[in-house]
């Protein structure tokens, strides 16, 4: 995570609300994660939804991207970003860590679909606020976006499909 030094004092708020919610969620908690700001201040992550459409097809998404939307409560989400994530040791280890089979991303939307998996909650934290300078512009060129569709299609999906658990976690959409 880069960061500027006039965002320091905004991290340590965003950490210290963090490890609050996991001391009283500590027995529950899969991930708790942040709300990342683009550096134009729009979102780029209030978490993940799991979208199921009238064709049966699956997409994920975060949450608030783009906008200007001030969340501030905490919720229970699919997953949160890997950019300022918050995660027990001992339950990262059991899961494996991140699968390093990813090339793109991804790689953080299934290790909170393994927590899910294990019973536990998620929790997105809208007053837990970061600026993300990294991946304003990933997924632009034509070699991003083919990388992106082979995680996706041949990593997540799959992921997904064999994980009945999940399902109940997705949302229809018409």
């Amino acid at each position: 995570l880069l960061f500027c030094n006039n965002d320091i004092e905004l991290i340590n708020d965003a950490i210290t609300n963090m490890v609050l919610v996991y001391q009283k969620n500590k027995k529950t908690v899969g991930t708790v994660g942040a709300r990342l700001h683009y550096k134009n201040n729009k979102i780029q992550h209030a978490g993940i939804v799991g979208l199921v459409d009238k064709n049966n097809q699956l997409s994920f998404t975060h949450l608030g991207l783009g906008s200007n939307y001030n969340y501030k409560d905490f919720n229970e989400v699919i997953g949160n970003t890997a950019a300022f994530l918050l995660i027990n040791k001992s339950l990262f280890d059991s899961i494996g860590g991140f699968n390093e089979g990813y090339i793109e991303c991804f790689e953080d939307v299934e290790l909170n679909l393994e927590c899910l998996n294990r019973g536990k909650k998620n929790i997105f934290m809208g007053n837990s606020v970061c600026y993300h300078y990294e991946s304003f512009s990933r997924g632009k060129s034509e070699e991003a976006t083919s990388r992106l569709q082979l995680d996706y299609g041949e990593r997540l999906l799959p992921f997904v499909k064999n994980n009945k658990k999940i399902h109940k976690y997705l949302k229809s959409v018409k």
